[in-house]
């Protein structure tokens, strides 16, 4: 065996441009197949997080029918068994209890339709990071007789902090929910819908005001990892069956974005397949020109006494060699490419910049780590090289002695 691969590396050096040559094309196309994948797989990854820290979490509890109808009339019971019993789930890390629903905010003249949520202060913060979204004023206390309301909702209101805005609506089971509340702070959102729109309230107040004790209508779930949120959702499911209870996963609270990610990974996907067609065309024709230059050369070896089998082990090793070598070079290359955009991700600018903040998505470009990706690569590649060394094998078992040497 170390006979083999010592002829096999000697053989490939005899032309050293080709070699270089076809290791040079398998670098490049794994670099660019590794970048385009880590870029895309990054990308989804933030999508994901972002839709999943925004607001809905990586899964919701609601009341069977809830998501069809979003009406107070389909809250359910929410105490220290139900958040003991959510918490005690396999890869769950945190229970942020909601209370939603719609009034009309007023200051002064000036009234607008608002979204109103009762929220556990410091869950929501945990989640959504609502205090980092404070413009001004103060973030909210369990306690509190307050409210946070949207930036863009305060300036239709013409209010500001420490002013009292009145909120009239419709409660749990049809009563009556009219309110004043203090402005504690303000948020800033980057999206229209929800800028103009958002009002929060400390659960208490919000089930006092929407004469709802003790109730929600959702319960957001965070998990440690997107990789355990099947069998999250299977565990839930199992402490809350239905039909009392719903649970559903952050895909099916937002398809349309599960759809664009799986666009957009079959398109990459697509551009990758052709690129390492392109690549596996080029390693065939080298191994086709190798075997077709040493055609004298493989006769001479079997009149000598060398075996088919052997000389055909040579050949394999030697394209092996060649991808390997367009392999390691690209792990040297783009791994600290890699690294420095991930601790440093590309942000976006121009007209891209308005399209990610209008979905609520922070304009960066990150990358993945994940080590999967690589491993692909890497597997793709070996596998061309084995299909390439196909051929070899077919010229040697068929190759005609006599005519080989008086080529």
């Amino acid at each position: 065996m170390r006979m083999h691969l010592v002829l096999a590396w000697r053989n490939l050096w005899r032309n050293r441009r080709r070699t270089l040559i076809s290791a040079a094309s398998i670098l490049f196309a794994m670099s660019l197949a590794w970048i385009t994948r880590a870029m895309q797989n990054g990308s989804y990854d933030h999508m994901i997080e972002s839709v999943v820290g925004f607001y809905s979490g990586y899964i919701q509890i609601h009341a069977a029918g809830y998501w069809d109808v979003r009406s107070l009339d389909r809250s359910f019971t929410y105490d220290k068994a139900f958040r003991a019993k959510a918490m005690g789930a396999k890869h769950v890390t945190r229970v942020v209890p909601r209370l939603e629903g719609f009034a009309l905010a007023g200051y002064g003249s000036a009234t607008a339709g608002a979204s109103v949520i009762g929220i556990s202060p410091e869950d929501e913060d945990g989640l959504a990071h609502l205090s980092a979204k404070l413009s001004a004023g103060r973030y909210l206390s369990a306690g509190d007789e307050a409210v946070l309301v949207a930036a863009g909702l305060a300036r239709l209101l013409k209010a500001d902090v420490g002013d009292t805005i009145v909120l009239y609506g419709q409660g749990y089971h049809g009563m009556i929910a009219a309110g004043k509340y203090a402005v504690a702070g303000l948020i800033e959102y980057p999206t229209p819908e929800f800028n103009t729109t958002m009002v929060f309230m400390p659960l208490a107040a919000a089930q006092y005001f929407f004469a709802a004790p003790n109730m929600v209508d959702n319960v957001a779930i965070m998990i440690d990892a997107q990789k355990h949120l099947d069998e999250a959702k299977s565990r839930l499911v199992s402490l809350f069956p239905g039909p009392g209870y719903e649970v559903m996963t952050w895909r099916e609270l937002v398809p349309d974005v599960v759809q664009s990610i799986e666009l957009d990974s079959a398109g990459g996907a697509m551009m990758i397949i052709i690129l390492y067609i392109v690549i596996g065309f080029g390693i065939l024709g080298t191994v086709m020109m190798m075997a077709a230059e040493r055609a004298r050369e493989f006769g001479v070896l079997i009149a000598l006494g060398m075996r088919k089998s052997r000389l055909i082990m040579v050949t394999m090793m030697e394209s092996v060699a060649i991808a390997m070598q367009g392999v390691v070079s690209g792990i040297l290359v783009t791994l600290p490419i890699i690294l420095y955009w991930y601790y440093h991700p590309i942000r976006l600018g121009g007209d891209a910049v308005e399209a990610m903040l209008k979905y609520g998505f922070e304009p960066l470009l990150p990358v993945s780590l994940d080590p999967f990706i690589l491993l692909h690569q890497i597997l793709i590649v070996l596998a061309l090289a084995a299909a390439a060394s196909c051929y070899p094998v077919f010229y040697i078992t068929h190759l005609r002695l006599t005519k080989a040497l008086r080529s």
